[in-house]
C-alpha cells in the first residue's frame, strides 16, 4: 500500500504515531490540515561518494539542489544549499557568458561555466550529506 496516494491515512498516521503524545493545539493542527495539499515523499539519500564520481553534469546540462545532493534533514541544509546552488551556478554562468563587457553565449564557455559549478559544489555539499547522515545516525542510534 502507498500511503503517499492517500491522504487520509497520512493524516491517521501522524496522528496515532507522530504526534500522540503533543499538545492538543498542534494536534488540531494537522486534523484541521487541508488534505488536498498534503503530500507525502520518502527521504533521498545519494552516498557523497557518488558526487566526486558520478556525472552530474554533462554538456550544458546540470543539476541542482537536491537532484545534485539529496539529503536528510537532520541538520536543516537541504533549502540552503539548493540556494547556494543557485548563487554559484548564477555566478560561473555569468563570467562564463561575459566577454569584453557583453554577453555571449557561447556553448563551450557554458559547459565549462557549468563545469565550474559543479566542481566547487561537490566539496560542500558531501560534508553536508555526510554530517547530515551521521547526525541522524546518531540520534537514531543512542550509545
Amino acid at each position: 500500500l502507498d500511503i503517499g496516494k492517500y491522504p487520509e491515512l497520512v493524516q491517521e498516521y501522524v496522528l496515532q504515531k507522530l504526534v500522540k503524545d503533543f499538545p492538543e493545539k498542534y494536534k488540531e493542527v494537522v486534523r484541521k490540515s487541508d488534505l488536498a495539499s498534503t503530500t507525502l515523499a520518502p527521504l533521498m539519500f545519494r552516498w557523497p561518494w557518488n558526487l566526486f564520481s558520478g556525472q552530474v553534469s554533462k554538456g550544458n546540462v546540470t543539476v541542482a539542489g537536491d537532484a545534485m545532493h539529496p539529503m536528510t534533514p537532520d541538520i536543516a541544509q537541504g533549502g540552503c544549499s539548493a540556494l547556494e546552488d543557485a548563487v554559484v551556478l548564477a555566478r560561473n554562468l555569468g563570467e562564463a557568458l561575459q566577454k569584453d563587457g557583453k554577453i555571449e553565449f557561447d556553448k563551450n564557455a557554458i559547459e565549462e561555466g557549468l563545469k565550474k559549478y559543479v566542481k566547487e559544489r561537490r566539496l560542500r555539499t558531501a560534508g553536508l550529506i555526510t554530517g547530515a547522515f551521521l547526525s541522524g545516525w546518531i540520534q537514531g542510534n543512542p550509545v
